[in-house]
């Protein structure tokens, strides 16, 4: 069993799917219901507006993972083991309703940034739901301010022909898809491949599991 962190998106779609609901009730993680509802009067939220995650973010990443073109049985997995950290809503699941918005974690309310608003809730609800249990790390290394240092990771690193590659959303994305379509664990990150990228080197260090892909960079 893991789970997944995902990185947030600035760029949404305006797609609205849901009508008729009890917002709040739907949300996983309710006990920070109360600071969401702070934000959502404070940022003067529209609720007319709400999409599953995995449909409201269009960023370069999500639009390359494509998760409506994956099967259902996958999509399904995707909803329940994978989360992303929002500066509106804490923490949700890739499957919760959420807003159209545009806050981020720079913006402030009643004088706070975002960022300061959500460290210690986040750091508190991470620490408890995924405590022994790895998480595969998508997400930016802004976000990972929220991480508690007790969680084991698995993060990923990308060279092209020996140099890092800086702007690696297509790649996290690819690896991702691998990941779930090829139904790997922790114990099998040496399977992963894409296009010409493959594992070069594997390593673990305080608890953080570093996967090195290297390719030529022909495709991405």
């Amino acid at each position: 069993m893991a789970f997944f962190l995902l990185p947030h998106s600035k760029k949404q779609s305006a797609v609205n799917l849901f009508t008729n609901f009890k917002f709040f009730e739907e949300l996983p993680f309710g006990e920070l219901n109360p600071l969401r509802e702070k934000l959502f009067s404070c940022l003067e939220i529209d609720l007319r507006n709400i999409a599953p995650v995995w449909r409201r973010y269009k960023g370069k990443f999500w639009e390359e993972l494509s998760l409506w073109a994956l099967p259902s049985k996958i999509l399904r997995k995707v909803e329940s083991k994978a989360f992303v950290l929002s500066p509106l809503m804490g923490i949700v699941s890739v499957g919760s309703p959420i807003p159209l918005y545009k806050a981020d974690w720079k913006d402030t309310c009643a004088g706070v940034k975002l960022s300061d608003f959500w460290k210690e809730p986040l750091k508190k609800t991470i620490s408890e739901f995924m405590e022994d249990i790895p998480v595969f790390d998508f997400l930016s290394s802004r976000e990972r301010f929220f991480l508690p240092y007790s969680l084991r990771r698995v993060v990923f690193f990308y060279l092209r022909k020996g140099s890092r590659v800086k702007n690696d959303l297509p790649h996290r994305a690819y690896t991702l898809r691998y990941i779930l379509e090829k139904d790997l664990d922790i114990d099998s990150l040496h399977r992963i491949n894409f296009l010409d990228y493959r594992v070069k080197e594997i390593l673990e260090e305080k608890g953080i599991v570093k996967v090195i892909l290297e390719g030529s960079g022909e495709y991405i």
